[in-house]
């Protein structure tokens, strides 16, 4: 999630800002300790436990990973033979068991066997490591058997979803994965084309203006393109706009503030309002699980809110401590959204 040390939202509704207040503990958790444990840098590996943090406040992933995993639930043809699901599920059922700070060594021993460059204990980008952990687990996943309902209709955005989870099913496209249309229309003759693509999570470019909110960045993202040097191929003129929107809204909805410049690599220091995302493309959103922060000196740290008892906790590797809920940095870097109940 995102806030800000001095940001309000936007939505002043009393309804809403009380719904947000009194947002309700996920029940049937095995998250019983206060709060989770802290798990020591193994040398430049603090965008890991950051990452791993993020995901151990995450209720659907908690949920589905939190276990220990038998031969028959892992899917053994994949790059991993399963190993890394298996690992995972074992570190988060230690995060949420142990009373201390400890090293994730064999997960990230495991990591490191299909991947060597997040197994070297060297600096890496953590988005790169959430993208890269994700789709392991996903293929880790034994659903190969597994189909979703196919639904008759003639929606085009419902057609092509099904068709994805036809081909890719788990619980990892269940909670993060979403759909967005693009569609190019042509002011000349009207001709309308769509285009469907998946996301399991969006980067977003920091608004220009001086204090941007996280709707801000959002609407930038999405915003109406003219198409200069597209022809359309119904009428053959450069007359057409391109129009963003979202057919499907992912359970957890992670977003990537672009802090460092294309040009100099230079961080970007701005402060991102963060609120409740009620309105954008009926979205219906509340902070979640975690504010993913990008230091100056390249540290990595995540600030969660627990799972059943909503009270937020600042993770700095090893070091765990209590804080209010606004939490919000200009170092905030990656932000995981919930869908409201």
């Amino acid at each position: 999630m995102v806030e800000t040390r001095s940001g309000k939202m936007q939505d002043t509704s009393e309804e809403r800002i009380k719904a947000e207040e009194s947002a309700k503990p996920q029940p049937g958790l095995p998250c019983h300790k206060k709060h989770a444990a802290g798990l020591f840098n193994q040398g430049n590996t603090c965008y890991s436990d950051a990452v791993v943090q993020c995901m151990a406040h995450t209720a659907p992933i908690i949920n589905e990973c939190c276990k220990e995993f038998s031969p028959d639930m892992l899917n053994t043809d994949s790059i991993n033979g399963g190993l890394i699901l298996k690992r995972f599920g074992m570190l988060l059922k230690a995060i949420w068991s142990e009373e201390r700070a400890f090293c994730p060594i064999e997960f990230q021993k495991q990591i490191g066997m299909v991947e060597e460059k997040f197994g070297n204990n060297t600096q890496q980008d953590p988005m790169e490591f959430l993208q890269y952990l994700l789709q392991e687990l996903h293929e880790d996943f034994n659903r190969t058997t597994e189909s979703p309902e196919i639904t008759e209709t003639t929606n085009e955005a419902l057609i092509s979803w099904q068709i994805y989870l036809n081909q890719e099913s788990s619980p990892i496209v269940d909670t993060f994965a979403g759909q967005i249309v693009s569609t190019r229309f042509c002011q000349f003759c009207q001709n309308i084309s769509e285009n469907y693509e998946i996301f399991k999570d969006l980067s977003l470019a920091i608004h220009l203006k001086e204090n941007p909110s996280l709707m801000d960045c959002l609407e930038e993202h999405f915003k109406t393109e003219v198409l200069d040097d597209f022809t359309c191929s119904n009428c053959g003129t450069k007359n057409s706009i391109k129009k963003y929107g979202v057919t499907q809204w992912p359970r957890v909805l992670t977003l990537q503030l672009k802090r460092f410049s294309a040009f100099d690599l230079a961080k970007i220091k701005k402060m991102v309002i963060a609120q409740q995302l009620w309105t954008f493309h009926n979205l219906d959103r509340k902070p979640n699980t975690s504010c993913m922060h990008f230091l100056d000196t390249g540290h990595c740290t995540a600030t969660c809110r627990h799972p059943t008892t909503n009270q937020w906790y600042y993770y700095n590797d090893d070091s765990v401590s209590k804080i209010s809920k606004d939490v919000n940095t200009a170092d905030a870097y990656i932000l995981f959204y919930e869908k409201m109940p």
